[in-house]
């Protein structure tokens, strides 16, 4: 018998993915996020939305049900504890810090975090002109994990604008070319997707020279 667990964090970009389904779509996501941690349920006749979003979660659903059982076992063997004598020490005794010590701390500022991948391969999923094209859905979710494993983050709002130049790129060269040089950009270690590629009668330019900030700008150059 497998182990169970008693409970898992719930994050807040699950909730972002499930927040504006209708009703009965989020009741079922609901039931099947919670199905799959605590009774191994993994559901077959997913359909749309709801297949999008069980294959987006179920990698971190089983980070976190790995955690949390590798917890139960004991996890890593705890340091040894040492007995430390205390002193109750009153405000007044307490030392306190001058103005000087103070502006000498250094100040760290909180680093920004990335949008989770999570997020974008929903965004594909999602996008109406890739609903029957697998191949081409496909290399798009590889190619976000590639840009997270070179620390290049996407926002919301430009990575729609990279869906439609795809869309507009299909319509205008077919959908294996625009696979193929996905392939190719990512094989060649460009920071963006060179679509000027498509075009045989443009000459051949030094991408391998450009900077990432002159390759994202050449990506969202219209044709």
């Amino acid at each position: 018998m497998k182990d169970k667990i008693d409970g898992y964090q719930y994050y807040r970009n699950y909730h972002e993915i499930i927040r504006y389904l209708p009703d009965k779509e989020r009741l079922k996501a609901y039931d099947m996020i919670n199905d799959y941690m605590f009774d191994d349920i993994i559901p077959t006749d997913l359909k749309g939305i709801l297949r999008g979003i069980f294959i987006n979660l179920k990698m971190p659903l089983d980070t976190s049900k790995k955690n949390i059982l590798n917890g139960k076992k004991g996890g890593r063997p705890k340091k040894k504890e040492t007995k430390i004598i205390t002193e109750t020490i009153t405000h007044e005794e307490s030392p306190k810090e001058t103005e000087e010590e103070s502006e000498l701390k250094p100040k760290h500022e909180p680093k920004p975090k990335a949008n989770n991948i999570s997020t974008f391969y929903f965004l594909i999923s999602n996008f109406i002109f890739l609903k029957n094209k697998n191949l081409l859905r496909n290399k798009l979710n590889e190619w976000i994990k590639y840009k997270w494993e070179r620390k290049e983050y996407y926002k919301e709002t430009g990575f729609n604008s990279l869906l439609n130049k795809v869309e507009k790129q299909v319509n205008k060269h077919g959908e294996q070319k625009v696979i193929d040089l996905i392939d190719d950009c990512m094989a060649n270690n460009y920071s963006g997707i060179i679509w000027d590629k498509l075009e045989p009668i443009k000459k051949t330019q030094n991408y391998k020279g450009m900077t990432s900030q002159e390759l994202d700008e050449w990506e969202r150059q219209d044709d």
